[in-house]
């Protein structure tokens, strides 16, 4: 299956995230003052011949902590086989859902000093690996500058940043809200955002282009309808209540495109003029009657006269465009 890329793009933020928690917290979370560290990573990707720019950053960890705190707690994500040996730790961790992934991890206390380690992460069949060495540089409050409240914030902005997108580009971002996502706890306001949309109908249709489109490339994840039943409410409950508002106003063209149930009743009320595209297209039967009663024998462009100027001039262009076509 194609994975859809802004499902990949998820799953590299949550590993990022991972990354950031679990290289830069060497202890138990407390209230109080923690130490302060600069932490130099340096991350590659197995069977890649480079590896990428070492990352240097200051992270504050709690003093007097075990290594257990390394760990992150994640929704989704279980630590599993962790043990201790003298200053040096070890652990696997398995993260399922939409952004599954498994790792290892192992740690060395250096004392009061620092710390050093190595994760490895599989995300998608593709191993990551990265080294990590940390040295106490003075005092921080841990309370506040703990890598996990920083982790929270950061996911907090990337999930606003998210949300402040237009409609038709929001409308595709419904895995980030999914439950067990990063941005899960934000499903309610995501939610309230794309739910009204459903109720214009030209929205609809862009959705379902977009819909469309996007399977007919290959990306069978990640459309705007995936993002609707992320909400409770798939294609077939927002067309339930669109199309029944669509015939009421009159949209042939909508209902053409969206609500086979309806085109056969639509057929019969559709105006020849307003809708003559929707009866050249869905109703055979009625065109021709209304061509063979108010076209033939007539001058197109003169026909206005009998009141079915518009339809008789796109009924000609429609026949002709039929025969140029099977020529």
């Amino acid at each position: 299956m194609t994975r859809n890329p802004a499902d990949q793009s998820s799953t590299r933020r949550r590993f990022w995230l991972v990354i950031l928690l679990l290289a830069a917290s060497p202890g138990f979370a407390q209230q109080g003052t923690g130490n302060r560290y600069r932490v130099t990573t340096k991350m590659e990707m197995v069977g890649m011949p480079f590896a990428m720019p070492a990352r240097t950053s200051e992270v504050c960890g709690p003093k007097n902590g075990s290594g257990q705190a390394m760990v992150p707690h994640q929704d989704n994500c279980q630590v599993l086989d962790y043990k201790i040996i003298g200053t040096r730790s070890s652990f696997r961790m398995v993260c399922t859902g939409r952004e599954a992934m498994t790792g290892t991890g192992e740690f060395e206390m250096l004392g009061s000093d620092g710390y050093r380690g190595k994760i490895t992460v599989d995300v998608q069949g593709q191993q990551m690996l990265m080294n990590f060495d940390g040295k106490r540089i003075g005092d921080c409050n841990y309370a506040t500058e703990s890598p996990q409240a920083q982790g929270q914030a950061m996911v907090a902005k990337s999930c606003d940043q998210i949300l402040a997108q237009p409609a038709d580009v929001l409308a595709l971002s419904g895995a980030s809200f999914a439950n067990g996502a990063l941005c899960a706890a934000k499903k309610p306001v995501y939610c309230g955002k794309i739910l009204p949309l459903s109720n214009d109908l030209k929205v609809i249709r862009n959705l379902d282009a977009t819909d469309a489109s996007m399977r007919q490339s290959g990306l069978t994840t990640g459309g705007p309808w995936e993002s609707y039943k992320t909400c409770g409410m798939g294609r077939d409950a927002v067309l339930a209540k669109a199309c029944p508002k669509a015939q009421a106003s009159g949209d042939y063209e909508f209902i053409g495109a969206l609500c086979p149930s309806m085109v056969a009743s639509s057929c019969a009320k559709a105006d020849p003029n307003r809708n003559a595209d929707f009866l050249l297209d869905h109703c055979a039967v009625r065109a021709q009657q209304l061509a063979a009663a108010n076209c033939v024998a007539r001058s197109f462009t003169s026909s206005g006269v009998s009141g079915f100027g518009e339809f008789c001039n796109k009924y000609a262009a429609h026949r002709l465009q039929q025969r140029n076509g099977n020529r």
